[in-house]
């Protein structure tokens, strides 16, 4: 019986590509309040790096958020574990509310003005944060800040740089 030699290459190549997916991947769920309150999705993957998807609620309207995110632990060898994380990502969405714009004029200096905004919404957003893992728990306290900057029904640019946040999340653990 004559083997040939393409089929055991094929096989110890796929062997070896199916074993790299064999590492740790935890699943959280939760939710996040701040200027932006919504509901959230997290994989991480090693403790290292993970990919976030945010159903949000903001100005009146929803937007769908899709974050990358690198982990690092705070306090190495402690009892607790602390992690900090930071990254970036996109959204995109509907608005239909008023934003809050600082703006300057000679007799009353800065001021705030509310613009009324409604309509399609395109964004690129930064993210850091800090997050507690409750001991013995499944349960995560998570705080961050996540500035972002969006296109606004094809003809506003409105920037943020104070979106902070508070969450608890639910860690499902493989």
């Amino acid at each position: 019986m004559k083997m040939s030699f393409k089929p055991f290459v094929l096989l110890v190549f796929l062997t070896v590509s199916v074993s790299g997916f064999a590492q740790k991947y935890d699943q959280q769920l939760g939710a996040r309040f701040g200027l932006m309150s919504g509901f959230t999705a997290k994989i991480v993957k090693n403790e290292a790096v993970a990919l976030q998807g945010i159903l949000g609620f903001r100005t009146g309207g929803v937007q769908l958020y899709g974050l990358f995110e690198k982990y690092a632990q705070i306090f190495k060898g402690s009892k607790h574990q602390w992690n900090a994380y930071f990254g970036g990502g996109m959204h995109l969405g509907y608005v239909n509310g008023y934003n809050q714009v600082r703006s300057w004029s000679e007799s009353d200096r800065y001021h705030v003005e509310n613009q009324f905004a409604s309509g399609f919404v395109i964004g690129l957003d930064a993210v850091l944060g800090v997050e507690f893992h409750i001991a013995r728990t499944p349960l995560i306290i998570f705080s961050e800040i996540k500035p972002f900057i969006e296109l606004q029904s094809f003809n506003t640019i409105y920037p943020h740089f104070y979106d902070f946040g508070v969450g608890l999340s639910y860690q499902f653990v493989n």
